[in-house]
């Protein structure tokens, strides 16, 4: 047991020689950023919202009493 033990110890270790490169290089770039002076000015653009006008209710001069009695009297056509 002590022996598992001691191995998988020595292969999570890292000497302090050892170099992550990917990281580093990560970190580099994270500390390097600054961020576009033209991005900031995105909220002067933004508009205002303002609800749309409701739509006016269409007029209709259909009368359906009419068109219905009209329809029941021309029949059936059959070819």
């Amino acid at each position: 047991m002590l022996c598992m033990l001691r191995s998988t110890t020595l292969r999570a270790y890292a000497p302090p020689g050892d170099v992550d490169f990917l990281q580093d290089l990560y970190l580099k770039e994270i500390r390097s950023y600054r961020p576009d002076a033209k991005a900031s000015k995105a909220d002067v653009s933004v508009k205002e919202f303002a609800a749309p006008k409701t739509p006016d209710v269409p007029k209709s001069d259909i009368n359906l009493a009419e068109d219905l009695k009209a329809y029941e009297q021309t029949g059936v056509l059959a070819q």
